[in-house]
């Protein structure tokens, strides 16, 4: 039926590939169809719906609307810290997103510790697995960056 997750599994890597191709008009209202279904079918704390709503966002701020996309992070952070944990690999990529759009935003003293906390559990994820997450090194290129951008007293 037209409301089943399947349908908005469909409609996601629709949108997902009209995002990826630069044509966020056609993507948006695909990908608000889908976070509607799966809102209905997994209730509004589930990390589908996080996904949902992450991909959203970035759509959003690729569409110069970051002020829409903020909220919609800062959503999908707080539903994957109640499914998963706050030290779940998952929280990490979220509260990386958020630091970037912070970041993005001139809100750098905001997403500093952001991307400390991020930068942490991926740390912790590594000591725990023995290896190393693929975004590693992305965050903690992030977090240098911006210890630089807030000066000396903030670098190691």
């Amino acid at each position: 039926g037209d409301h089943h997750p399947t349908v908005a599994n469909r409609l996601n890597n629709l949108a997902s590939l009209l995002h990826h191709t630069k044509r966020t008009e056609e993507a948006e209202p695909l990908i608000r169809r889908a976070l509607e279904i799966d809102e209905a079918a997994f209730g509004d704390h589930h990390p589908t719906v996080a996904n949902r709503l992450n991909n959203l966002a970035s759509l959003l701020i690729e569409s110069n609307r970051a002020e829409e996309a903020q909220p919609l992070i800062r959503r999908a952070l707080k539903i994957d810290e109640g499914a998963f944990g706050d030290d779940h690999p998952t929280v990490a990529i979220y509260l990386n997103n958020l630091a970037a759009l912070l970041i993005e935003s001139y809100q750098i003293e905001e997403a500093e510790p952001l991307l400390q906390r991020a930068l942490e559990i991926l740390s912790a994820f590594g000591v725990q697995t023995g290896h190393e997450h693929p975004k590693f090194q992305l965050l903690k290129r992030n977090h240098e960056a911006v210890q630089r951008a807030m000066g000396p007293e903030m670098s190691d």
